[in-house]
């Protein structure tokens, strides 16, 4: 029976990755040949390549499989799926973060799931938002407040450079302001 499941999931490879997954891994599970692993690792390399152009739905679904099929088989192929299914659900944090005011954890989400999804852009148009709306609520803030918002928008993974670019300029200018005043401090003294 392990044998058929291997040999339904080769021919399934390139029509239908998912499911390919699911036979190889069932009958490799029944005989752990390494035949029944080779059809394993080809279809989890499909799949892992084809989830890249799913929508969300489904390739979360096929993170999730390859998580638990290819442990076996491909530690890196496995980790990548759980690096990538890890992101989506940074990204949905990060809008709920961002929905409820709270912008600075958003960003650190948004920066997170790009980190571990690089090749897929879940985040910028959100990311973009929310970095935008910290910068104008900055205005608003002390001194050191301030720089901790500069701070992490310079450090985001991911980032619209452009609001980067205002961020690490207004930081300048508080910082030479600052050394400006301890000069003038400095000379008092003397």
């Amino acid at each position: 029976y392990g044998y058929r499941l291997v040999m339904q999931a080769e021919k399934l490879i390139d029509e239908d990755p998912t499911q390919a997954v699911i036979f190889a891994h069932e009958g490799y599970k029944r005989q752990e040949t390494e035949g029944a692993k080779g059809v394993l690792q080809k279809a989890n390399t499909a799949l892992s390549k084809k989830a890249v152009g799913m929508e969300e739905e489904q390739a979360e679904r096929a993170y999730e499989i390859l998580t638990v099929t290819a442990k076996d088989v491909n530690e890196d192929i496995a980790q990548t799926a759980v690096d990538r299914k890890t992101a989506y659900g940074y990204a949905a944090t990060g809008k709920d973060l961002h929905e409820k005011g709270n912008n600075q954890e958003a960003l650190v989400y948004f920066s997170e799931a790009n980190r571990l999804y690089p090749e897929k852009d879940l985040t910028s148009t959100m990311m973009k938002e929310t970095a935008q709306a910290l910068l104008d609520e900055s205005e608003t803030k002390d001194g050191a407040e301030k720089i901790k918002i500069y701070n992490l928008l310079v450090n985001v993974k991911g980032l619209d450079e452009g609001i980067k670019t205002q961020a690490e300029n207004r930081k300048l200018v508080i910082d030479i302001l600052d050394r400006v005043n301890t000069l003038e401090k400095q000379e008092q003294n003397v």
